[in-house]
């Protein structure tokens, strides 16, 4: 839980170094990716088979902003699940579901170029 934005957001230098990004400049990535995320969660959601009404069962570990802090994280630095699951508090497979979520809406939104120079996607 050492990356989460409650606390990564208070040193602005150790922010950046993870991030590639400004706080502002996170801030309006959150403000430009949120609803696409929500629209994408709604269509995901809703398929015909599904047994729960939306909402049903237990709430994700992280925030809709910590998912997105975690996939930047991933793609500037690209740590292990196993190491992701541990600074963000949660568990390497929910670290991958974070990124398998957010990584096709930043990369239809032309945001996925924050990967560090020379990396391969």
């Amino acid at each position: 839980m050492i990356l989460q934005y409650e606390y990564l957001r208070k040193n602005k230098t150790v922010f950046q170094a993870m991030t590639g990004l400004q706080l502002v400049e996170f801030e309006q990535l959150v403000d430009d990716m949120l609803p696409l995320f929500s629209e994408a969660e709604t269509e995901r959601l809703s398929h015909p088979n599904r047994k729960r009404n939306i909402g049903g069962g237990p709430n994700f570990e992280l925030s809709p902003r910590n998912q997105l802090l975690l996939t930047v994280v991933w793609l500037r630095q690209y740590p292990t699940h196993e190491v992701l699951g541990y600074l963000f508090g949660v568990s390497d497979t929910t670290a991958g579901r974070c990124i398998k979520r957010f990584l096709p809406l930043l990369e239809v939104a032309g945001q996925d170029t924050m990967r560090m120079p020379g990396s391969r996607s």
